[in-house]
């Protein structure tokens, strides 16, 4: 009996120390306390840790609770009539009207993460609505269709050729190797392969100098692809990132106490993003230093929780960002989970969804060889 005993109490003590049950009873907490925002996080950090204690359908059910108390204590009345009626659609099973009514919401609070939420446990759970994404998704996606080629039209008749192949190339993909979009992708580039071929050069040879911080050569690089190719994303998006950085090295001669007191600044006026680079920037100065490093943690967790529209911006050009990186380090099948992340989860947050469809079927081709 005392060992039976003794063997339950091991078992018990075991379970409380895995990580997502501390995480879950923190969030609990914390929702006790009544700091909702924070349980939330914590109930969403449980999610991720591996385990069976709690279940997910458990954690799940707790963030829709808070995410419903949350929302319920907007002060926008028109985001609360609509929660409140969608909400009643739902309990009465009226799941497509009831999606209807939550997207509504959602366009008029997108910092409330409740009717999303609902509308993502309609999706999984009623088998008629997933019969009528089905048929939804196969007209959307002749209408995607139809869109790029368009879009691919269009580019030729400017005399974006560069953009219009690798629109093509990203349509033979996603479209599963379409016979018109591989021609078109064909034609092009025997027409432009070494203007092509220069642009990926000047590409790569870019982020290999972007990453160890030569700055002004990897402007240089992105430069001279943006001439090739003057309505390239990815370009403008980099050059922006190393326009920030030179700044940095022509401010080297401030001490480092002004850079730091300038970043905190930024950080409690909510200027995350700003924020972010200049306490990175002061972290490759000094690697050691606890305040910088505790700095880049807090603005880290920010950004995980993803509190409001500018934050899920960022957080994606961050992991767009490092996903390119991974890419072009041949890392593929890292890069495809920042890829896929992006698609995922923030599809209607960015503008270079093509770019990333396309790096995306690049990272399979590259992975199934």
């Amino acid at each position: 009996m005392m060992l039976i005993l003794l063997v339950s109490l091991v078992v018990t003590v075991q379970s409380q120390s895995t990580p997502r049950l501390y995480l879950f009873q923190k969030a609990d907490s914390l929702k006790f306390e009544g700091d909702f925002k924070q349980s939330r996080y914590y109930y969403k950090l449980s999610l991720r840790q591996g385990g069976e204690v709690p279940s997910d359908e458990m954690i799940k059910k707790q963030v829709i609770s808070l995410d419903s108390t949350l929302a319920y204590q907007s002060d926008n009345r028109a985001f609360l009539e609509l929660v409140a009626k969608a909400d009643s659609l739902f309990a009465h099973e009226k799941y497509i009207e009831a999606m209807k009514f939550f997207d509504d919401a959602s366009s008029l609070d997108p910092g409330m993460q409740y009717p999303y939420a609902r509308i993502d446990q309609i999706l999984e759970e009623s088998d008629e609505i997933k019969k009528k994404l089905l048929i939804y998704n196969a007209k959307q996606n002749q209408l995607n269709y139809q869109k790029l080629l368009l879009d691919i039209e269009k580019l030729e008749s400017e005399g974006y050729y560069l953009e219009a192949y690798y629109r093509s190339v990203e349509f033979a993909k996603v479209f599963h190797s379409d016979s018109l979009a591989s021609h078109r992708a064909e034609t092009l580039y025997e027409a432009y392969a070494d203007s092509i071929n220069a642009f990926e050069k000047q590409i790569k040879e870019g982020e290999e100098l972007y990453s160890e911080g030569n700055y002004q050569k990897a402007k240089a690089s992105y430069e001279s692809a943006l001439k090739l190719n003057p309505i390239c994303q990815v370009c403008d998006y980099r050059l922006e990132q190393i326009d920030f950085c030179i700044q940095q090295d022509v401010n080297q001669s401030k001490s480092f106490e002004t850079n730091l007191t300038s970043a905190k600044s930024d950080f409690k006026k909510g200027n995350y993003e700003k924020a972010y680079y200049q306490f990175s920037w002061l972290q490759k100065q000094r690697p050691d230093h606890v305040e910088v490093g505790t700095y880049v943690k807090k603005i880290e967790e920010l950004l995980a929780a993803e509190t409001d529209e500018r934050m899920r911006k960022f957080n994606a050009d961050l992991t767009l960002e490092k996903a390119n990186e991974l890419f072009l380090k041949g890392m593929f099948s890292e890069a495809l989970d920042g890829y896929l992340k992006l698609k995922n989860a923030y599809a209607n947050d960015i503008d270079y969804l093509q770019f990333v469809e396309l790096r995306i079927a690049e990272c399979v081709s590259e992975l199934e060889e």
